[in-house]
């Protein structure tokens, strides 16, 4: 559901797609749901309790607010930036999807907000502001929404300094809120020199295409551990294998595979079908990726 949904919108999802997608029938869809509306609530639900248990875990390890929340806001947007369907699913869909599902996010914000407010500073013996921190909560959710339809090739770790200068502002004032705004853009560069210096390790061992190891370039790496698992592929197996819908969409991925000399082709006889298998230098990369690429396999 998360996955068709941040592709095609829920509007254009329907139980057919969702079941060819999970590889299940109809039968075992309705044992499970009601419906696709049902199966919806259920991807929220879900996406809420992955998001409260990240954003729990980062608060467990800090003892000072501030550190809490930003390690927090970090792991939260690390979270989405590697996986841009769930983002745009939590950001995007659940807002577009209709008036049930806004019903769902409310229940779901507001048992987030309790949680935050146990761990909000409390100043002068007073409690925290509920309207207060849920307006913080709503201008967090506002930019990432933002930087979602705004379909940017930034980093959304970009707004973690201005996110924290968000919360500060309305518990600290201004200057605290200039300071935030500079540690968190310091831990952004820190994450940042972290993942750059990992995959430099793994590239030691073979020569991975940044293309592979984008965040952003799922389907690509879809494709191409469907054809390590599939060789001797045509273009409609790859896409029907993968769930794209777009043959044009396949053909360029498969065309820029082969063009990092990913992917060798066989080709096909007048009126038939190429097919793909992986090239020696891709077999090499498909080793070195592993477990992490064979995750995201379909």
């Amino acid at each position: 559901m998360v996955r068709l949904t941040s592709d095609r919108g829920f509007a254009h999802t329907t139980v057919s797609s969702l079941v060819l997608e999970a590889e299940v029938s109809r039968t075992t869809f309705y044992s499970c749901f009601d419906g696709l509306e049902d199966c919806f609530l259920a991807s929220m639900d879900a996406a809420y309790l992955r998001v409260t248990a990240t954003i729990a875990a980062a608060f467990e390890d800090q003892s000072n607010w501030r550190d809490g929340i930003r390690d927090a806001l970090a792991a939260l947007l690390v979270l989405f930036e590697q996986d841009p369907p769930l983002a745009r699913f939590c950001f995007v869909e659940t807002l577009a999807a209709g008036a049930w599902a806004l019903e769902r996010r409310d229940e779901h914000l507001c048992r987030l907000t309790a949680m935050i407010l146990q761990r909000w500073p409390v100043l002068n013996d007073e409690c925290p502001n509920p309207i207060a921190v849920a307006g913080v909560m709503e201008s967090i959710l506002g930019l990432i929404h933002k930087y979602h339809l705004a379909d940017t090739e930034d980093s959304l770790l970009s707004l973690l300094g201005p996110l924290m200068g968000i919360v500060s502002a309305v518990h600290a004032g201004g200057q605290s809120a200039a300071e935030e705004i500079v540690r968190g853009e310091s831990q952004r560069q820190k994450i940042i020199a972290g993942r750059t210096s990992s995959i430099s390790m793994t590239q030691e061992a073979a020569p991975i295409p940044h293309l592979l190891l984008n965040p952003r370039s799922r389907r690509a790496r879809e494709c191409f551990s469907y054809i390590a698992a599939h060789p001797n592929s045509n273009n409609r197996e790859v896409m029907r294998g993968v769930g794209i819908n777009a043959p044009e969409q396949v053909s360029r991925i498969l065309s820029r595979l082969h063009a990092l000399g990913l992917l060798a082709k066989r080709a096909a006889r007048p009126g038939g079908a190429n097919a793909w298998s992986l090239s020696a230098k891709g077999a090499e990369v498909r080793r070195a990726l592993g477990d992490a690429i064979a995750s995201e396999s379909p």
